[in-house]
This record gives structure tokens, C-alpha cells and sequence, in this order.
């Protein structure tokens, strides 16, 4: 689709950063992994314009928006604290889905390579609050 120079006729954009898909598609062989087939699109755009964009052209599912936009909003950030401690607070922290937060945050982590942290944060059960 690139060297045809159909990319932007199916949603992305002219110059989609191809150097991220290649190290996420080369994690995704080396280590045998699953990752959302939207994670391969989401890691080649640049900001939320361009995943809105890719959006309104392929009418993605909620949780498919969702999942880009996080890895887009997520991707350049290098958490000055304990990186477990940070994804955990962004989880306790969420005003949605709980699940999808959770899903979200372990296929980013699995596409920097922390498969461990990965594990852990999947692991995490966040106590639930009677408010009565």
C-alpha cells in the first residue's frame, strides 16, 4: 500500500512513520506475541488528529479508537517514576472501562518490550467501592 502510494486513500497519512511499525512488527515475530491488528496502524500515525482521521475513513470500533489513541497519547512518554508505578496509576486512575484500561495499557507496555510488566499490571485487581 505504501510503495503504491495508497495509504491515505485507506485512512493514513502521507508520510506514516513506517520506522515504528517496523520495531513493533519485529517485537510482535521475535517474541511471538498477540497485538491488536490496530496497533500496527495506531504506531505509524503521529498525533489524535491523524487517528481521528483514520477513523472517520474506517469507522473503527470504540475500542479500537480508544486503544490508538492511548498508544498515541502514551508512546513518547519515559515516566520519570518507577514504570510499574505509573501505568498503575494511570489504571486507578481511568474514568472508563476498567478491562479496556487494562488491555490498553499491556498492549503498549508489550510493544516497548516489557513483557513483564505486562504480566503484572494484567495481574492487578483494583477493589471495588460500595458507594451507599
Amino acid at each position: 500500500m505504501l510503495k503504491c502510494n495508497i495509504a491515505r486513500y485507506v485512512g493514513l497519512p502521507e508520510n506514516p512513520n513506517i520506522e515504528n511499525f517496523k520495531i513493533v512488527y519485529d517485537i510482535f515475530k521475535k517474541n511471538n506475541i498477540s497485538l491488536q491488528p490496530i496497533t500496527f496502524l495506531a504506531v505509524m500515525l503521529k498525533d489524535e488528529n491523524e487517528v481521528f482521521q483514520l477513523h472517520n475513513r474506517l469507522k473503527l470500533s470504540a475500542y479500537d479508537r480508544d486503544l490508538a489513541l492511548f498508544l498515541i497519547r502514551y508512546w513518547e512518554d519515559k515516566p520519570s517514576v518507577d514504570l510499574l508505578k505509573f501505568y498503575k496509576s494511570i489504571l486507578v486512575h481511568s474514568k472508563g472501562n476498567i478491562v479496556n484500561t487494562r488491555n490498553y495499557i499491556c498492549e503498549l507496555l508489550k510493544c516497548k518490550k516489557y513483557f513483564n510488566f505486562a504480566e503484572d499490571i494484567e495481574k492487578i485487581i483494583i477493589p471495588r467501592y460500595n458507594t451507599n
